[in-house]
């Protein structure tokens, strides 16, 4: 799915229309929206489709745009109906790596830290999402740039993976499959590096259990 297709998508009538986004914003929201597998690279914060609305507000509110109190409620609730991917009749299979520094980050406060990483703990026991963390000790790694998602479609012989990357300067989408296959080997190797799932759950119900 190459990104003129994405900005048709996203110029569609959608639940996301009332949200009043910017366009770079519609497109990733419509293209979510159609995926059917969502590959994620974290490593500065807990990704949004995890997030609880607290955390979210606090994130949100963190800039880099400056806000209004309002503005900062619409958009935490948009990123709660983003969720509901998960629990739709077929859910989006996510895959989600996260690193070990996002689980001390203090987002708000202890509290709301402990929420949150409990939420996550919930949420990989459950099934709705795959959530790995990728330790301390892992050293260099070729995901060093920064967070990435991948979003592929339910047939990839008509959709392309798409690789998407957020900076302060906009919007980054991957239009060529070379691109895409770059972002899929990255993701595969902190697979590799990543803790299994039951390692990875024991690490952040020990951060949570440390939060007083």
């Amino acid at each position: 799915r190459y990104i003129a297709d994405m900005a048709r998508e996203a110029s569609r009538p959608g639940w996301w229309d009332s949200y009043a986004l910017t366009s770079d914003h519609a497109e990733f929201v419509a293209a979510e929206a159609e995926a059917a597998v969502k590959m994620v690279w974290e490593p500065c914060l807990v990704p949004g489709l995890l997030q609880l609305p607290a955390y979210a507000r606090v994130v949100i509110a963190s800039g880099p745009d400056v806000l209004t109190p309002g503005r900062v409620e619409e958009l935490v609730r948009l990123r709660m109906e983003r969720q509901r991917v998960l629990t739709r009749e077929e859910p989006l299979r996510l895959t989600a790596v996260i690193e070990e520094a996002v689980l001390r980050r203090m987002v708000g406060t202890a509290a709301l830290m402990r929420e949150q990483l409990w939420h996550l703990a919930e949420i990989a026991h459950e099934g709705p999402a795959v959530i790995r963390i990728l330790p301390d000790a892992t050293g260099a790694h070729p995901a060093m740039r920064g967070p990435f998602t991948i979003l592929r479609y339910a047939d990839p012989a008509t959709d392309h993976d798409v690789m998407y990357c957020e900076t302060l300067a906009g919007a980054l989408y991957a239009e060529t499959d070379e691109v895409a296959e770059r972002g899929r080997r990255a993701f595969a190797h902190l697979e590799t590096l990543a803790l299994p799932v039951r390692e990875s759950m024991d690490l952040v119900a020990t951060y949570a259990a440390g939060l007083q």
